[in-house]
């Protein structure tokens, strides 16, 4: 029983994974990330495009989150034993990857064929009925809509 209580004591101290999730959304987000534009030398050594650089990292970072969902939902599990413990973990999982997708920056100047690709796969998922409870699916419904404004501006030029 004793052991049983340090356990629990250990847990609390644990990072969730949905803290985890939104702290790699916060270290990517391209507002936040260091210009190295201002120094020229580093420019050099490094051969960049300044104008480009890493203002579609959301946009990838959706298309993974995406396919991991996806990934998880064709998983075929072993025993019913194991079914169950599979649905539960891709429940929750698939929660944290809709949470994480409502958090994204996705800017209209990103590349315009990683956008259309991600809106593909965004409306995919929501007529594929990827997900069951109704605030992931609420965040994937927003994050189709805001796409395909986007989306739709591009086709427009």
């Amino acid at each position: 029983m004793l052991r049983i209580a340090e356990d629990l004591e250990e847990d609390e101290d644990m990072v969730s994974p949905s803290q985890i999730a939104m702290q790699i959304i916060d270290w990517t987000d391209p507002r936040r990330l260091v210009d190295l534009s201002k120094s020229a030398i580093d420019l050099e050594m490094l051969d960049e495009d300044t104008s480009t650089r890493n203002r579609s990292i959301h946009v990838d970072l959706a298309m993974s989150i995406i396919a991991q969902m996806k990934k998880g939902s064709s998983t075929s599990p072993a025993s019913v034993l194991d079914e169950y413990f599979l649905i539960c973990e891709t429940e929750e999982e698939r929660k944290i990857l809709c949470s994480m997708l409502g958090k994204l920056y996705l800017p209209a100047d990103a590349d315009a064929d990683k956008l259309k690709e991600l809106y593909d796969q965004v409306s995919e998922a929501v007529s594929g009925k990827l997900v069951t409870d109704a605030l992931s699916k609420t965040s994937l419904n927003k994050l189709e809509q805001s796409l395909g404004k986007i989306v739709g501006s591009l086709e427009e030029e």
